[in-house]
């Protein structure tokens, strides 16, 4: 996160648990290829999410955050 935005520790911090907390499922996504492409990103014993225009992906075990970054631009309809 530190990498990828300019929110300082506490902003950070604020905003890995609010994605956490209100972020979209893929299958809460209505848009097919959202939808696909967030399942892509998904690997085995983790799980994302997607909030604020960016792509978390976290630990199914303890909710760490393994990476986030920005939604493609590709994908132009925020959900």
């Amino acid at each position: 996160m530190l990498e990828r935005t300019t929110l300082n520790h506490k902003e950070r911090r604020d905003f890995y648990r609010k994605a956490l907390r209100y972020g979209k499922n893929p299958q809460d996504i209505k848009n097919p290829k959202l939808r696909n492409y967030l399942h892509s990103k998904k690997r085995w014993n983790s799980y994302v999410k997607l909030y604020g225009g960016y792509v978390f992906l976290y630990s199914k075990n303890n909710k760490r955050l393994y990476t986030m970054y920005p939604l493609p631009e590709k994908f132009d309809i925020m959900e």
